[in-house]
């Protein structure tokens, strides 16, 4: 008989914060599509380009970034996005907690 408490399926993993990991800022996704399996979604933001010979700018839309993974993992991102979002609503409502809250 199998330990189910030892399945790799029910094994929690170690996470480990590593400092040097980049933060991803996107204003929004601009595709997304799937290939082999794996989801794939790219993501871009909106930066502001000096025009040459004047003091103005040109807004333009720039990848920030490449989201891969598979459809489990894009169920707990949304998950966590749910979360997160819920979390905003809160805090606009008024709820008490003005401070960052993580969980």
């Amino acid at each position: 008989m199998t330990d189910t408490k030892t399945s790799p399926d029910t094994t929690p993993m170690e996470y480990q914060d590593v400092p040097s990991a980049p933060v991803i800022y996107f204003d929004l996704p601009v595709a997304q599509g799937t290939i082999g399996g794996a989801i794939h979604i790219e993501l871009a933001g909106r930066t502001m380009c000096p025009i040459p010979n004047s003091s103005g700018v040109v807004f333009r839309m720039v990848t920030t970034g490449r989201l891969r993974c598979s459809p489990a993992a894009a169920e707990l991102l949304r998950n966590s996005l749910d979360q997160a979002l819920k979390l905003i609503q809160q805090a606009a409502a008024g709820a008490t907690g003005a401070s960052p809250t993580l969980q």
